[in-house]
């Protein structure tokens, strides 16, 4: 479904109503089908909602026509005021960039740029689908629904994580400074799955690729390729083990369980989607596991329409994030 086909007013209409958090659940899924067919729709999305913040916060202390300006700019541009599926942009631009360029161009003619360009540490993945960031020219951290994250391009040091991001720092970047409570770290060339959601006390890093010296209370240790790090705040223990191979799946869209416990399927859910699942018997979840590699939903929908296919149980939406699990059968 290209917006194309959508219709680019019904697409606006949702990422609007999106940005207001108005979607309802069959909103959401058509908005998230959307996005699940190019990383470039995604990234259309976060431009949108970058734009829409910075623009909203600008014109609560100046006062002008974003429709006047808008008119001028389509007018002075020939942009097409309605799209059909054999509308074709100027020069392959889609129509949604141009969009954003007209309230851009509004934004900076009015002095919204310099409001835009500040920096800006704090970053937050409100979506259902994970978000990818450039960090610098080679390297990228992929920030994972209900995540947020501080990142400072200055020092260029990620902190503050609650939630769980991936991060792919190639050799010719500079060196990322991680520094969480405890535990700090400088890592370059390599690749990591990083936790830390803010009700817990663990951090837990899994190293996909080279390794990372990492120092905790000022003892430093390296963990290296394959590897899984967990320190326990509370405890101020720390464990190094073997890494999860399935434990990055989510940047992807792939979920994989392996005669997984119901508890941990849930609890991944929970994480990939950002979504709060509560079971009604929580005694009913002893012993029951689940397997399912390589799974790659389309949404939330599909993946709890699967997980009711592989065991028996009655799943009810009873919020945009919230779901309620009852009567799961033994088999």
């Amino acid at each position: 479904m290209s917006y194309l086909h959508v219709g680019k007013d019904h697409l606006i209409s949702l990422i609007t109503k999106k940005l207001n958090s108005e979607l309802n659940i069959a909103e959401l899924k058509e908005l998230n089908s959307w996005l699940s067919e190019s990383s470039g729709n995604g990234q259309v999305l976060n431009d949108f909602k970058d734009v829409w913040g910075s623009v909203s916060n600008y014109k609560s202390t100046v006062s002008f026509d974003a429709d006047a300006a808008y008119k001028d700019f389509v007018k002075k541009y020939n942009i097409p005021q309605s799209l059909d599926a054999t509308t074709v942009a100027p020069k392959g631009i889609s129509l949604i960039r141009l969009l954003l360029s007209a309230v851009v161009i509004a934004a900076l003619f009015y002095g919204g740029y310099k409001m835009m360009t500040n920096i800006n540490n704090a970053i937050s993945n409100d979506d259902l689908v994970a978000r990818t960031i450039n960090l610098d020219a080679f390297s990228t951290a992929t920030i994972a629904p209900s995540t947020s994250v501080n990142f400072n391009k200055e020092d260029f040091t990620i902190s503050q994580l609650d939630g769980q991001l991936y991060l792919n720092l190639a050799k010719e970047g500079g060196a990322l400074n991680l520094d969480f409570k405890d535990v700090q770290a400088k890592a370059n060339n390599t690749m990591l799955n990083v936790q830390s959601y803010g009700g817990d006390n663990k951090f837990i890093a899994d190293v996909e690729k080279g390794s990372v010296k990492f120092d905790i209370n000022n003892d430093q240790l390296t963990v290296g390729q394959g590897k899984r790090l967990i320190f326990d705040s509370e405890s101020q223990t720390t464990e190094i083990s073997i890494a999860d191979p399935f434990v990055a799946g989510w940047k992807d869209g792939i979920i994989q369980w392996d005669n997984t416990p119901l508890t941990e399927v849930f609890a991944s859910i929970e994480k990939f989607y950002g979504v709060e699942i509560t079971v009604v018997d929580e005694s009913s979840l002893a012993g029951r596991a689940i397997t399912a590699i390589d799974f790659k939903p389309v949404d939330i929908n599909e993946c709890l329409y699967i997980l009711q296919s592989t065991r028996s149980m009655k799943i009810e939406r009873v919020g945009l994030k919230k779901i309620e699990i009852s009567n799961i059968s033994s088999k």
